[in-house]
């Protein structure tokens, strides 16, 4: 599916995992629907590995069954995987996008307070030169702010408002 992201940092330090389906790394699902339950667990650890996290940082599971048959398995792998963590939950009982899944589960979880702090200081620091090309009419006028923008040729570039370089260098 085009423009797919398996999950999203957003401010205040959260995590954001977007609906995890039962296909494994090959792009196939199991008929089996405990192996669909657990991969799709498999999947979500994956997502939250990524950012450095594990599943005791959730704070919110959305599971979609397409049958309430499935509900005391969801429960009883969701346990096992969970263990003693106990995040917020919600069941929604649907249609689901391809007839042979049996469940999809989306996730917030919380990031750690260095990840966080680090994500806003990246934030801060894009807004601040943000502020400071908005002062710079001949920037605003030369595609506007908060745009990789491309000068007038008869002026040099001015590379201390280029927004993309002074974020990477306060992700470093």
């Amino acid at each position: 599916m085009g423009g797919y992201v398996a999950g999203i940092a957003a401010t205040g330090g959260f995590l954001f995992v977007s609906g995890q389906t039962p296909e494994g790394p090959d792009g196939t699902s199991s008929g089996d629907p405990e192996e669909q339950f657990r991969q799709i667990w498999r999947n979500v650890s994956a997502v939250l590995a990524g950012a450095g996290v594990g599943v005791d940082a959730l704070v919110r599971v959305r599971t979609f069954l397409a049958s309430r048959d499935h509900r005391e398995l969801n429960s009883r792998v969701r346990r096992e995987v969970l263990a003693l963590h106990e995040p917020a939950l919600t069941v929604v009982i649907c249609q689901l996008y391809d007839e042979g899944w049996i469940t999809e589960i989306e996730a917030v979880a919380q990031l750690p307070a260095a990840e966080r702090q680090r994500t806003e200081l990246a934030r801060a620091s894009a807004a601040s030169v943000l502020a400071g090309c908005a002062a710079r009419p001949e920037i605003a006028k030369a595609g506007g702010v908060g745009r990789r923008h491309r000068p007038p040729l008869t002026k040099r570039r001015d590379q201390s408002c280029d927004v993309t370089k002074r974020a990477a260098r306060a992700n470093r």
